[in-house]
């Protein structure tokens, strides 16, 4: 009896250990599964899992949506002249840390040698006004391209370098708007070399490609939703170790209805005004509202968008103007770019009609 009891305890100290045993072993931890998303013809492909930058909440708090989308789509859409799609995938940006964007966006001071922006005290004047201590460096925006699956080893980098056109004028408190050569010149000969210059020092960026877009707001004020228009890109620079140079360039949103639209564009305005006289006629609704922008390179437009605001509607008659629209948006016939018509009752969009240059039919998409 003594000796079955000895057998008992002894099984269950065996058995006691080898379950701790088993605890204590560990599957080895292996690479993270990395994974391509391919995108469409001409646009980058993105690797997943899907890492979120680690500035997103400073983009947040600091863009207006309408420029928050805009540098993202022009920083993208410019660097496939450096950085084929064919050949890199892209992700968020990863160099630019907490750290890093604290020092680029500070005053320049002992204890800041790399802030982009200049030192406490400085005087600027634009046209016989005086501006004290400007803020020319509003943000930092940063996305990285792989020529291969490996997340962790960037290829090049794309960066935007966000201008703040309006200051303030010392004494007076008035806005102060500077032009697009005056925020160029200010990155050219020293803003955008100091920030190059900079990312060289970070560990393993000395000799990676780096490709720079000088963007500068419009307003850094306007957060309410309405017809407000995005800044633009006013310079370009590549970087190959420490090699490159900027140029200027010419792009901007034009709204359509000003005097500045009437100008330098007449034909398209004309046709933009006969076309909203004939939507307001055709939905007998003198309350409809008409807006139109054009983004324009090298005063070649790119692309036109149009909304149309309504109230509630039924479904027949949002259908019944989608296909209205989608007849009369052959009238832009200067027009070799796409053409997006929506459709919104209140601010949720309804339709959606988008014509495409060589296409006859346009497409009208129903939004739930």
């Amino acid at each position: 009896m003594k000796f079955k009891k000895m057998m008992m305890i002894s099984l269950a100290v065996l058995l006691l250990v080898s379950g701790c045993a088993r605890q204590e072993t560990k599957p080895e931890t292996g690479k993270e599964n990395v994974s391509v998303i391919q995108g469409g013809k001409g646009e980058y492909s993105i690797l997943t899992p899907f890492k979120t930058s680690p500035l997103r909440q400073n983009y947040g708090t600091n863009f207006r949506e309408v420029d928050m989308i805009e540098i993202g789509r022009r920083l993208q859409d410019k660097s496939k002249d450096h950085f084929n799609p064919a050949n890199f995938n892209i992700s968020e940006g990863s160099i630019i840390n907490d750290d890093h964007y604290d020092q680029l966006l500070r005053h320049e001071s002992k204890n800041y040698p790399y802030g982009l922006n200049p030192v406490d005290g400085t005087e600027f004047v634009e046209k016989g006004r005086k501006i004290q201590t400007p803020t020319f460096v509003r943000d930092v925006v940063e996305v990285n391209f792989h020529s291969g699956n490996d997340i962790n080893k960037i290829d090049g980098v794309g960066i935007a370098l966000v201008m703040k056109r309006v200051q303030t004028e010392a004494g007076t408190g008035l806005p102060v708007r500077l032009s697009d050569e005056t925020l160029y010149e200010i990155a050219r000969t020293s803003i955008g070399n100091r920030l190059i210059s900079y990312l060289r020092t970070i560990e393993g960026m000395s000799d990676v490609p780096i490709y720079l877009v000088l963007y500068a707001q419009e307003s850094d004020t306007d957060t309410l939703p309405g017809k407000y228009l995005p800044g633009r890109v006013i310079g370009e620079g590549f970087f190959e170790s420490r090699g490159g140079q900027f140029e200027q360039t010419s792009e901007k949103w034009t709204l359509l209805g000003t005097q500045e639209a009437s100008e330098e564009y007449p034909e398209t305005s004309a046709d933009f005004s006969v076309f909203k006289r004939e939507v307001v006629d055709f939905m007998n609704d003198e309350s409809i509202g008409v807006t139109g922008k054009m983004f324009v390179i090298d005063k070649k437009v790119q692309q036109l968008d149009i909304d149309l605001t309504t109230g509630a509607k039924t479904y027949l008659e949002i259908y019944g103007l989608a296909q209205y629209v989608s007849e009369r948006i052959s009238a832009f016939s200067d027009i070799q770019a796409p053409i997006t018509v929506n459709i919104k009752v209140y601010q949720n969009s309804r339709m959606i009609v988008r014509k495409e240059p060589g296409n006859n039919k346009p497409i009208i998409i129903t939004v739930t």
